[in-house]
């Protein structure tokens, strides 16, 4: 229990509503002690609180699941991304939808039918036998007692959401509790002798080969779903339905083939869309090492998780189509899709950090830098060694009226020693030396503003200004 609240904090509320119904089961049917029935239960139930709290992480997840109860736009997420359990809901809690593997013919009608029957027998079987759980036979134990606390708290959470037409998280309740069902239903069964109820024995019989063909429909489902799993048949079929991938071309297999020549590549993302970038995180990072440098995007909550410095050389990038950088070398695409491009490693600015922000320039509106007190720390990439630049027109600010040149100090991990600088208005960049892969640039104005504020008001050091900044470099040829 305290694994399950853990993994899947949503299961908290139910777990505990489970094992209070459970002890109060152990303590009015079983007749035993409350204070026997508390201290046995304490231990488990102070676990399940705990194990949340232990990852904060886990609560916000919790709220923001919570808030998404009462979200009425998400109420068609039952019908579109579960579509067959909408339509068979009672074979769907049991998992005996698909048992003809998909493949159309006429053995389809005879094999949903046995489902349905099926599902109905086990059913029946469930509540027969958590109702003879719950009875106040002295032999019942408080294994069987505390099972059927959690299957009726699964089954009022489900009831109670469906009751609110909230159809997306009823599904999701029942789903929790569906593994303890079926395992419920086949341990209570095999231990019929101390725990079911007696029918007749035809309906005995009858229940034994229900048990027995469900345990065998499990088998099949667990070999069919690893074949749809290798054969990534399903997984199309699933994610074509959720609302963030269903009108992208989500199909990366181009990328893959251009891929495949490279084992182990280093794949460095740059796409802003924090769905596609899971899907390609997904996709691509057990064949590749896969780098963000824009860092991880939660999908869900938005939240940007920071990602350790760049090592080495990043091989090939993924970007999103719509978001190419201006000048990028033709050459270097590999696969270009309406979704996704995939390019070799060339020049580029990764992003900038950069105290005064990011203006445009108002005769063009491109971007431009404002470089001026505090340092500016840019991120680039280089495909190999050699010298780059920091390319750009250059604008001398007014910050300091009256001068045509400023002086810089420029810091990079491949020099070692801070360089100084002289840039003018003809200057055509700003040149560093370059390790393989992503470099952290420092640039520091060494020029200090004489005076506060310019004509506008503007009270930020606008000391050096570059307008559409980006990288261009000079390659030292491979061996040398």
């Amino acid at each position: 229990a305290c694994a399950m609240a853990a993994v899947y904090v949503e299961l908290m509320p139910m777990t505990l509503l489970g094992l209070f119904i459970g002890a109060a089961l152990v303590w009015w049917r079983g007749h035993r002690p409350i204070g026997h029935v508390v201290g046995q239960m304490m231990p488990v139930v102070v676990g399940v609180v705990v194990a949340p709290l232990c990852v904060p992480v886990l609560m916000n997840f919790f709220a923001v699941q919570v808030k998404g109860v009462s979200a009425t736009t998400t109420n068609g997420w039952l019908g579109t991304q579960h579509a067959w359990l909408a339509a068979k809901p009672l074979p769907g809690f049991w998992g005996l939808t698909h048992m003809d593997a998909g493949l159309p013919g006429w053995w389809g009608v005879p094999v949903d039918f046995v489902a349905v029957v099926l599902a109905c027998l086990m059913t029946t079987l469930l509540l027969w036998q958590v109702a003879a759980a719950s009875s106040a036979t002295e032999e019942r134990t408080v294994a069987d007692r505390m099972t059927a606390g959690m299957l009726i708290a699964g089954l009022l959470q489900a009831v109670a959401v469906l009751a609110i037409g909230r159809y997306w998280v009823a599904a999701k309740a029942v789903g929790y509790i569906a593994p303890l069902c079926l395992v419920a239903a086949i341990g209570w069964w095999a231990s019929r002798g101390q725990l079911a109820v007696r029918p007749l024995p035809a309906l005995r019989r009858v229940f034994s080969a229900a048990v027995l063909l469900f345990v065998l429909s499990q088998v099949w489902a667990g070999v069919l779903r690893v074949v749809l799993v290798s054969r990534a048949s399903d997984y199309s079929g699933y994610i074509n339905y959720l609302p963030y991938y269903g009108p992208k071309d989500f199909d990366l297999s181009p990328v893959q083939a251009a891929l495949n020549t490279t084992p182990g590549a280093t794949v460095g993302l740059m796409i802003r869309n924090p769905w596609m970038a899971r899907l390609a995180r997904l996709q691509l990072g057990w064949d590749y090492r896969v780098v963000e440098p824009l860092g991880i995007v939660d999908a869900v909550d938005g939240k940007q998780t920071p990602t350790p410095p760049i090592v080495g050389k990043v091989d090939y990038w993924l970007w999103d189509t719509a978001g190419l950088p201006a000048g990028m070398p033709r050459e270097a695409i590999l696969v270009k899709t309406s979704e996704v491009t995939l390019t070799n490693s060339f020049p580029f600015l990764v992003d900038a950090t950069n105290p005064n922000g990011a203006d445009q320039d108002p005769a063009t509106g491109q971007t431009m830098l404002w470089m001026g007190g505090s340092p500016t720390y840019l991120r680039m990439n280089v495909p190999s060694e050699g010298t780059a630049w920091l390319r750009g027109r250059f604008v001398m600010g007014p910050s300091i009226p009256g001068s045509d040149s400023r002086k810089i100090e420029v810091t990079t991990d491949a020099a070692g020693t801070p360089q100084t600088q002289t840039m003018t208005s003809a200057s055509t960049g700003i040149s560093f030396a370059a390790n393989v892969g992503v470099n952290l640039v420092r640039i520091r104005c060494l020029d200090l503003p004489t005076v506060g504020s310019v004509g506008n008001g503007d009270t930020r050091p606008l000391v050096l200004g570059v307008v559409d900044p980006h990288v261009t470099a000079d390659l030292k040829a491979p061996g040398k």
